[in-house]
């Protein structure tokens, strides 16, 4: 049994950092998968055909298809033809975009109402196409498949399947505690909270920086650390917005900026050990968050907002989405933890992380592409 995997090669990629630890291992080869792997290419993706597979799985995201997809709207055409000749497609959606709302999601691109309509009359088609071209699409969430169904109710939901993305293996290596000072001049004595992932105004950064504001005065010796690289226009934007609300807030020595830090560079391992607590101040349901995914294997506190994608995704400790106060509270709720807390805390990350790594990642894909194969071409 022949798998296409047609993955991201983009660098500084969430999409492609997962599809690296899925496929990764020999899990798929044991259980008697062949992997052929291809980047989402133009040219490339019209070979999918000729490919000899018994199964394509189709990472999707739609910012690496150009322009709201553009297209990857072409490509899902062209794979629904494949489809409708007994292939069978596994489409994973990395984000679900409520097509009802198009003027907030292109807000950074047009202010124009005419084209903001048609994008959202593109967008209802795309999320049809979707569909219509895949056996089965695979949401990372609980919370993302049922952002699906409320936005398009009309989808047969036994289509719908949900993996939650496994825990990545990353292997830490010796710790630097003195590259982390000499570089972003973090010393021992001070409680370390860390943004990881590219900075997006739904994941809502600047919630953080307010809420530091609130405790740095009664509580000195907090560090946020922001380990965000540039992730495109709009969060280009937004990063520059959060440089500036440190400034007004006058916490240039409480926030570090890190810009993006390599994986192979040994200074990411000690930041995430040397963090004490992991904020996910997210405003907004999305497919799941790839960067929690990697902060877990740092076995931390983990602080989220109480949206259902983390509801079902790991034991962190909730607060109101969107209330500074509540986050506040949270926060220094963790910084006065004892040891005992703390360590019940783990414990309960530990039992999630045994039973939610990446070989169960695998083992749920391997599942579900052993259903679909063993269906009659007309039924899956």
């Amino acid at each position: 049994m022949t798998i296409l995997a047609v993955i991201p090669a983009r660098p500084r990629c969430g999409v492609s950092d997962y599809a690296r630890h899925l496929y990764s291992g020999t899990q798929f080869e044991t259980a008697g998968f062949r992997l052929k792997k291809i980047s989402p290419g133009f040219w490339n993706c019209l070979k999918i055909p000729f490919a000899r597979a018994s199964l394509v799985h189709l990472q999707h995201e739609y910012s690496l298809y150009g322009f709201a997809g553009c297209w990857g709207f072409l490509l899902l055409c062209y794979l629904l033809i494949l489809r409708l000749v007994g292939g069978r497609l596994v489409v994973t959606l990395h984000t679900i975009y409520n097509w009802n709302q198009a003027g907030p999601i292109f807000a950074h691109r047009t202010k124009s109402r005419l084209l903001i309509q048609a994008l959202s009359l593109y967008g209802k088609m795309y999320h049809r196409l979707i569909v219509l071209a895949a056996s089965r699409v695979v949401f990372l969430s609980e919370g993302s498949r049922a952002a699906f169904i409320q936005y398009e109710p009309w989808a047969d939901s036994q289509k719908l399947t949900v993996i939650p993305i496994g825990v990545y293996d990353l292997p830490f290596r010796a710790r630097n505690p003195a590259g982390l000072e000499a570089r972003y001049g973090i010393t021992p004595d001070e409680y370390v909270f860390t943004l990881f992932g590219f900075a997006l105004p739904n994941k809502g950064y600047h919630l953080a920086i307010e809420a530091l504001k609130t405790l740095s005065a009664a509580q000195p010796g907090l560090k946020l650390l922001i380990v965000s690289g540039e992730p495109g226009e709009g969060g280009a934007q937004y990063l520059t917005s959060l440089k500036d609300l440190v400034k007004r807030l006058a916490l240039e020595k409480a926030v570090v900026f890190t810009g993006f830090i390599p994986f192979d560079d040994p200074l990411l391992d000690e930041a995430l050990l040397r963090t004490q607590c992991f904020l996910y101040p997210y405003l907004k349901e999305s497919a799941t968050s790839g960067s929690l995914a990697t902060t877990l294997s740092a076995r931390k506190i983990y602080l989220t907002s109480d949206l259902e994608m983390f509801r079902g995704f790991t034991p962190g400790i909730k607060f109101r989405a969107g209330d500074v106060g509540d986050l506040a509270a949270k926060m220094l709720q963790v910084h006065q933890m004892n040891s005992n807390t703390q360590a019940s805390a783990q414990e309960q990350l530990q039992i999630y992380l045994v039973g939610n790594n990446a070989a169960a990642m695998r083992k749920r894909h391997m599942v579900c592409f052993m259903q679909l194969l063993e269906q009659p071409p007309r039924q899956n």
